[in-house]
């Protein structure tokens, strides 16, 4: 059974046109849906949640952090903020290694689909502060 954090009624796997007006496939949605408009998504062809339910506000915050985060595995900036190789490791698993160790987090507890507000919170200022640094462009004065 999933149990909604902010209302603390059952959530059921029910198609996501209830949600968005047409069909996406099926989600876990707040009984109390709209008045809680709790829910998330599931895993494709499974009734796994893609993590906890989560309202308005952490769905927003949880959609600027994943924005960010890809944009760092998805380009390779992860191998320049971590070089350090991991065998059979792909880009995403080991940005989520690094985030891990930057939160202190265990390795069960960084994803962005279990972050509370604070957390993404905390997420976005680490993965703002490293791209900031990656793409500031060098500036010499050797000549002036």
């Amino acid at each position: 059974m999933i149990k909604c954090p902010y209302c603390q009624s059952e959530a059921t796997l029910r198609d996501t046109a209830i949600i968005y007006g047409r069909s996406y496939g099926n989600a876990w949605i707040c009984t109390n849906f709209p008045e809680c408009d709790s829910y998330v998504g599931v895993h494709k062809e499974t009734d796994k949640p893609l993590g906890t339910l989560a309202n308005k506000e952490l769905r927003t915050w949880r959609k600027r952090i994943k924005l960010v985060f890809n944009s760092i595995w998805k380009g390779g900036m992860i191998n320049s903020i971590y070089p350090k190789y991991l065998k059979d490791i792909s880009n995403r698993s080991k940005a989520y290694v690094w985030l891990s160790i930057e939160m202190k987090l265990s390795s069960e507890e960084t994803h962005i689909g279990m972050f509370n507000v604070e957390q993404c919170e905390q997420a976005l200022k680490i993965c703002d502060n490293v791209i900031s640094k990656q793409i500031e462009p060098e500036i010499k004065f050797d000549n002036l």
